[in-house]
């Protein structure tokens, strides 16, 4: 998430001056069932999915290139792993719920 937030400071710079748009992808993709599988890899237990058809319109595939706001910016993403905000976010919502039960 820090990478996110490192390139939305950087774009909102630019963006106090003019209009522009800049991509946060990795140039890559991943199916939705490898993000859940990860995800389930993190939590540590299963999460129930139900597959459904396509809807009508949704594109097959979207990847994105973060190749301009490299170039423009000098932006590139500390975290390779794709996944790793995942597991980030996971662990902080785990210590946020155990931190706030009531004993």
């Amino acid at each position: 998430m820090s990478d996110l937030a490192h390139a939305h400071v950087l774009v909102l710079n630019v963006l106090s001056r003019k209009s522009e748009v800049f991509n946060l992808g990795c140039g890559g993709g991943y199916t939705v069932l490898e993000i859940i599988e990860a995800a389930r890899r993190v939590a540590g237990r299963p999460i129930p999915i139900r597959i459904e058809p396509r809807r009508s319109g949704d594109p097959a595939v979207l990847i994105a290139s973060s190749e301009k706001i490299q170039k423009e910016l000098g932006w590139h993403p500390r975290h390779q792993d794709q996944f790793s905000p995942l597991g980030l976010s996971f662990r902080e919502y785990r210590i946020l719920i155990y931190t706030t039960q009531v004993v």
